[in-house]
């Protein structure tokens, strides 16, 4: 019965959770028992070969295609919705099925609006156009089964497309709210946005299901509490709340695109109250949040602070909430913990090439920090601010965007760094810039409908 429950766990790449740690200790103790000739041992090691990289080494995740994706598309929006250019290949197909189903992967597809010879050409950022066929790949990517690893509920996003993801509380508000980024308005896309609400709505039952007892998000299932990644996570509540703030007002028309059980206003509201008083909870001393997911090597405790308040203020900020006690102690701790070069975090490990010292900020933490205070309602002239941007864009200039800070946290206390955060991170941080330039030339006062307000 044993092996028969790990056999049925198993993805069709082999890989546990598409990882080659998880997926090694798995192969390693089958063999150890002697079982290294049953189908599951060999698949394992199918996917442990698979995996290997040119260099000789080995990933501890195959690819974080989902999450980076969606992390794009949202950093991409920070000055307003995307558009969608129509891709002829993309709308001759009658559906993308994710990578597991494939060929190949499909890739982010990010292209500028073509503009006649007379206009002046715009940049990627400017344009804010997508490829309709990026749509249809991350509403591919959304688990519509019960998951054979956790028993999860259809209806969650996993880290990547490939058949060992399992949906989390990261991911999947990450696909909600680059959703809910994209201009429909074109009459083209509107069996493409139907099959998006359905989807949103199918997400937001399951985020609304996952919620603990505490009142905050776990990573993949409700009531896990034996190990560290089982608890609950600040970083995961806060990306939680702002996905359900973002739909509920638009909640009657994801009812009426869905053919699920119609999702609750009050229901919602219940839930984000209760996912706000875990946050002021699990508030620290010094006005910081840590999170569950990321870490700093150089810090005793290898936690990380910056990365935990940066993305806890977003949410509060998105709420509306900046005046309350714990938005107003976040900002403090933010600004305070800036290093004299300006930016966040980083420490000895962070070499970057044109800056002198023993230790430097990093290009992921900075970004992080500037984004949730410009979002956390920290004015763009404020001195700390400008300080960062200037450093940011001086350490981008200097050639280190393809310098990565190994920030991320794994199972096994095993760190890694993704190659794509320093832009993506980064492209956040000074979009919130352009976006606060932008209103404050146009005297333009944004009205952020409060939580409370909703109530």
């Amino acid at each position: 019965p044993t092996l028969g429950v790990l056999r049925s766990m198993q993805p069709a790449s082999g890989g546990y959770l598409e990882a080659t740690p998880l997926t090694s200790f798995v192969l390693m103790n089958l063999a150890a028992a002697g079982n290294g000739k049953l189908p599951v041992a060999q698949d394992c090691l199918r996917f442990i070969l698979d995996a290997r990289q040119a260099d000789g080494s080995w990933p501890i995740d195959t690819n974080l295609a989902t999450w980076i994706t969606s992390l794009s598309l949202n950093a991409l929006a920070q000055r307003g919705p995307l558009q969608l250019s129509v891709d002829t290949q993309a709308l001759t197909t009658r559906s993308v099925e994710p990578h597991c189903a494939q060929q190949g992967p499909l890739q982010l597809a990010i292209r500028p609006t073509c503009s006649p010879a007379s206009e002046p050409k715009r940049s990627v950022i400017s344009s804010r156009t997508i490829s309709g066929r990026t749509v249809r790949w991350l509403l591919a990517c959304q688990h519509r089964r019960r998951h054979a690893f956790t028993g999860a509920n259809p209806g969650g996003w996993g880290w990547t497309d490939l058949s060992g993801a399992v949906p989390d509380a990261d991911d999947t508000p990450a696909a909600l709210l680059a959703l809910s980024r994209i201009d429909w308005r074109e009459p083209q896309w509107q069996r493409l946005e139907r099959q998006s609400l359905d989807a949103v709505a199918l997400g937001l039952a399951w985020l609304l299901r996952l919620q603990n007892r505490d009142g905050g998000w776990p990573t993949f299932c409700r009531g896990w509490g034996t190990l560290p990644f089982d608890r609950s996570g600040t970083d995961l509540t806060a990306h939680a709340l702002r996905a359900l703030h973002t739909w509920l007002p638009r909640l009657e028309q994801v009812n009426a695109a869905s053919e699920a059980r119609p999702l609750s206003a009050a229901r919602i509201r219940a839930s984000m109250r209760r996912g706000l008083i875990y946050l002021a909870r699990k508030q620290q001393a010094d006005g910081s949040w840590l999170p569950l997911w990321f870490g700093n090597q150089d810090r005793l405790d290898e936690d990380n602070p910056v990365y935990g308040t940066g993305r806890v203020l977003l949410a509060y900020g998105a709420l509306g909430l900046l005046e309350c006690e714990q938005a107003r102690r976040a900002t403090n701790y933010l600004l305070q913990s800036q290093n004299p070069d300006g930016g966040w975090g980083g420490g000895c490990g962070v070499q970057y090439q044109g800056k002198n010292g023993d230790s430097s900020s990093s290009i992921e933490e900075t970004s992080i920090a500037v984004e949730g205070l410009l979002c956390g309602g920290q004015k763009l002239g404020d001195a700390s601010i400008m300080h960062a941007l200037e450093w940011l864009t001086q350490t981008i200039r200097s050639g280190n965007l393809l310098c990565s800070s190994p920030i991320g946290f794994y199972f096994a206390k095993l760190w890694y760094y993704e190659r794509l955060y320093p832009t993506v991170f980064s492209l956040g941080a000074l979009g919130a810039a352009l976006y606060a330039s932008q209103r404050a030339s146009q005297h333009v006062v944004d009205t952020v409908p409060t939580f409370a307000n909703q109530e």
